[in-house]
């Protein structure tokens, strides 16, 4: 056909680009929640809060355990929970600190933390107000890791510390 012109449709399909999904928390993330609510579930109404100068003070002592094969409140260059704390320039009237190893999951670790007498005691303590976990994961872990009285265990992979503290 003379002066027929060809035509096409062109449809806009207009397709919505997936939700971005919202990240799976991070370890530490997933330990204050189970804290949290095992301090809601034994009366402590009163949540822990992130610090960050508590936070780096546990990751540090964390990626110490693991680098330097040892399981121990006191660091491989002799500090301690409150020598720790301190370096970062936190001030605190009330301070204690939870360590584990080879909980490969946060609820295992919390988990080990309320079935032991002293770190329950820790996490249900409502006079503790902030808190900073600390995770190092060391995937060549061997079985050297040094133990308080001498002993030797491992490999472990997984190293936690959480310190708690009140300003």
């Amino acid at each position: 056909m003379a002066g027929a012109q060809n035509t096409a449709a062109l449809h806009h399909v207009y397709v919505p680009l997936a939700q971005a999904s919202t990240p799976a928390p991070s370890p530490e993330q997933q330990v204050l929640a189970l804290i949290n609510q095992a301090r809601r579930d034994n009366g402590c109404n009163v949540d822990l809060v992130m610090s960050d100068k508590l936070t780096n003070a546990a990751y540090g002592h964390s990626r110490d355990m693991a680098l330097n094969n040892y399981f121990s409140h006191t660091g491989s260059d002799g500090s301690t929970m409150i020598t720790r704390v301190q370096a970062q320039g936190y001030s605190f009237s009330w301070l204690a600190e939870n360590i584990a190893a080879g909980y490969s999951t946060p609820k295992d670790a919390v988990d080990g933390w309320m079935n032991s007498s002293g770190h329950r005691a820790n996490i249900l303590n409502c006079n503790l107000r902030e808190t900073g976990i600390g995770y190092y994961y060391q995937g060549d872990d061997q079985p050297n890791v040094h133990l308080d009285g001498g002993s030797m265990g491992g490999p472990y992979g997984y190293y936690w510390t959480q310190d708690f503290g009140t300003p």
